[in-house]
């Protein structure tokens, strides 16, 4: 995968807050770019890099925030030969003053092909995050997954809500 401008985005709920994913090349990381709206325009925050070094991770492919973009969750569906990740940032928090800090990141195992992060969505919130595997793994015949975990933020913890279920086969 080349250099690759305009990859994906999502945008705040309240309009203020807009991310979007630039992929480098096969030497250079990703990067999801986050942008601010001001008086005068939009205008740069910062940027999420991420941790591995290749855009064959599809890293950014699928993005969602939060009602004020304090939250986002970055999906790569491509990372560890298929298995996948998302990740989730929050903005500006004591220990990253303004920057996004990474919080947590839930893999698809180690089941080769499994695609996690196919689908990912955010609540308004943000407390609460469904995710999407294409694959199980284990069948000729696909079905995937969707998970959704609840944030407890007494104890700082995502807690899986019920059991995963699966999609219907195509």
């Amino acid at each position: 995968i080349g250099r690759a401008k305009g990859v994906s985005m999502t945008m705040s709920g309240d309009g203020k807050v807009l991310f979007d994913c630039d992929w480098q090349s096969q030497s250079k990381p990703a990067k999801v770019h986050s942008r601010v709206w001001t008086s005068t325009g939009w205008v740069d925050r910062t940027y999420i890099k991420e941790f591995y070094y290749s855009s064959e991770d599809l890293f950014g492919l699928t993005l969602r925030t939060n009602y004020d973009g304090s939250r986002v969750a970055v999906a790569a569906k491509e990372r560890s030969w298929g298995n996948g990740m998302v990740r989730v940032y929050d903005w500006d928090t004591p220990s990253a003053p303004g920057e996004y800090k990474y919080i947590r990141g839930f893999t698809g195992g180690n089941t080769l092909g499994y695609i996690f992060g196919q689908g990912v969505d955010l609540s308004s919130d943000g407390n609460t995050l469904a995710m999407l595997s294409r694959h199980d793994g284990t069948s000729q015949y696909p079905s995937g997954y969707i998970y959704v975990y609840d944030y407890d933020s007494a104890t700082g913890q995502w807690n899986l809500r019920g059991d995963k279920f699966k999609t219907t086969a195509w």
